[in-house]
């Protein structure tokens, strides 16, 4: 069991690390003109803040299948169909799928890493 400490610093550190990257890929959405931080400049900001290419490769493969599940969600929704609401998509998700991407906030984008770094 972990202690009630080592579950606090990890939790504060996530949301150092968290506030860190989220700032950095603000900047570079403002200096490229954009109000709203995507998908791009959160990648962008991992670069630029010299993470491995291993860490960026997973969170690449987290957000291609975030974009999937979305996708069949939206369709089921379309369609009326709610059995397969939580399904998993399977391992051949499409490349490269931006659709809704860039409606993405800085929460919305922050649920995005969030989801690889737990």
């Amino acid at each position: 069991m972990i202690q009630k400490d080592v579950r606090l610093a990890l939790s504060k550190s996530s949301t150092v690390f968290i506030n860190y990257l989220t700032s950095t890929a603000n900047d570079l959405a403002i200096t490229s003109g954009a109000k709203t931080i995507n998908s791009q400049y959160i990648m962008a900001a991992l670069d630029e803040l010299e993470f491995d290419s291993d860490f960026k490769s997973k969170l690449e493969l987290e957000l291609q299948e975030f974009r999937e599940i979305t996708r069949l969600r939206k369709e089921q929704k379309s369609t009326g169909a709610d059995t397969a609401a939580d399904a998993r998509p399977s391992d051949d998700i499409e490349n490269g799928d931006d659709e809704g991407d860039e409606d993405l906030n800085e929460h919305q984008a922050m649920d995005v890493v969030e989801t690889d770094t737990l």
